[in-house]
């Protein structure tokens, strides 16, 4: 069996929170729900809706908060 770390789907409940570390050339893609990222230190609000995507620039600590019920899909951009 080969699992693929680059690229992988996690399910949200309702308020449940998905840390990524460093979100520097990360993909974050909502399939289905909403969700909320944000960026430490970055005065920005991301809302992700099913099928929006939003890929981290900067070496920051991202956090996914489900807005609703969420499936996303996480990838390193770079592979």
């Amino acid at each position: 069996m080969i699992i693929d770390l680059d690229r992988f789907q996690i399910s949200l409940s309702k308020r449940a929170i998905f840390t990524l570390p460093d979100a520097a050339g990360v993909g974050i893609e909502c399939r289905s729900g909403s969700v909320w990222v944000t960026l430490d230190d970055d005065p920005r609000d991301i809302v992700l809706a099913a099928g929006e995507r939003f890929t981290g620039g900067e070496h920051r600590r991202a956090l996914v908060s489900a807005l609703e019920p969420a499936c996303i899909a996480v990838s390193d951009s770079t592979s």
